[in-house]
């Protein structure tokens, strides 16, 4: 019987010590195991998040700020490519940034117009169909990054910096799901992040830094200048450093992890707070099919705490080169905010 109850009394402690399953929510499933999944809005994801029921939201958008005055923690974990997905049936689209944002703002309002035609490749004709453009009207991360690829182009004026504009649409869906029926209309234009597009929907080639038309892949495609404080910013939707690699696609934004700073909440265990410091850093450093990984130097380090107490791990000495964005899109007239 002794030789029993300590048989108990070790798989009971064994048990104790195990990994927890994490909880995540938000608008894309992580990559690596350790967590269940919930598909939610970001303002729906806040709200599971501040209560206790999730302990980390993947979002590309900023979150509202949780009550009480408490703080998140956002952390970069993945690279995605905004796609520019249009619908012409036969046309495989090439385009560059200050045409595409022309296109978006209705600057260029057909399809065939020269400048357009003029980027094709040889042999491919363009329909003389109005541009439909869906612009949605819900803050995220794929309008953002196209945002700031307009106004580094001097297509767009800074104003225009924002992760949500509507300038030039035909169409303003509230939603990705939304904005994808706008996508079964003949000449319909739109920029997507992850995800399923419609059948028959076209995805654009853009012209790359050193003139090559690329398909979209998800990359920083970045090369800092030695010696220079250049990297991802620290808050979400502070700006991307300009994709400046050779054959880089030059739209991408990032897929976001928000915690608690604090994780001493809601009966939380320390245990499950190192959980999801250390599971933080696992999804960070993995490549998925429409997600890459944060490149090692673009790290910083993932500092939480429990109490107020300062939870220690590797993923707290990483050391990176990183300088912070220095412009939110949560300013102005297209400030993020919850997406329900």
């Amino acid at each position: 019987m002794a030789g029993l109850l300590a048989l108990l009394a070790v798989n009971v402690g064994a048990a104790q010590t195990l990994t927890p399953t994490l909880r995540v929510v938000g608008t894309a499933a992580p990559w690596v195991d350790g967590a269940t999944y919930r598909g939610r809005s970001p303002g729906a994801a806040a709200r599971d998040l501040y209560a206790g029921r999730a302990d980390v939201a993947l979002v590309s958008s900023p979150l509202p700020p949780p009550p009480g005055g408490r703080r998140t923690l956002a952390v970069p974990v993945g690279v995605f490519a905004v796609r520019v997905a249009y619908r012409l049936p036969g046309v495989t689209l090439r385009l560059n940034v200050t045409t595409l944002c022309r296109l978006l703002d209705g600057t260029v309002r057909v399809w065939n117009a020269p400048e357009v035609q003029a980027l094709q490749a040889p042999g491919v004709t363009l329909p003389a169909l109005p541009v439909l453009v869906s612009a949605r009207t819900d803050a995220n991360g794929a309008s953002f990054a196209v945002a700031q690829a307009c106004v580094r182009a001097g297509a767009w004026p800074r104003a225009r910096l924002k992760a949500t504009w509507t300038g030039g649409a035909a169409f303003t869906p509230g939603s990705a799901e939304a904005q994808a029926r706008n996508l079964d209309l003949p000449g319909a234009l739109a920029v997507r992040g992850p995800g399923a597009l419609p059948a028959g929907v076209g995805v654009a080639r853009l012209r790359s830094p050193d003139g090559v038309d690329v398909p979209p892949t998800p990359a920083l495609g970045f090369v800092g200048t030695p010696g220079a404080r250049s990297g991802l910013p620290r808050t979400p939707f502070g700006l991307l450093p300009s994709a400046n690699a050779p054959g880089a696609y030059p739209l991408r934004g990032l897929l976001w992890a928000v915690t608690l700073a604090d994780q001493a909440y809601g009966g939380r265990t320390e245990a499950r707070a190192r959980a999801v410091q250390a599971w933080l850093g696992q999804l960070r450093a993995a490549d998925h099919a429409e997600f890459a990984g944060i490149p090692a130097p673009q790290r910083f380090p993932i500092r939480l705490t429990f109490g107020g107490r300062a939870l220690t791990g590797p993923n707290v000495r990483e050391r990176s080169g990183l300088s912070q964005g220095t412009l939110s899109a949560n300013s102005g007239d297209g400030r993020a905010g919850p997406e329900d």
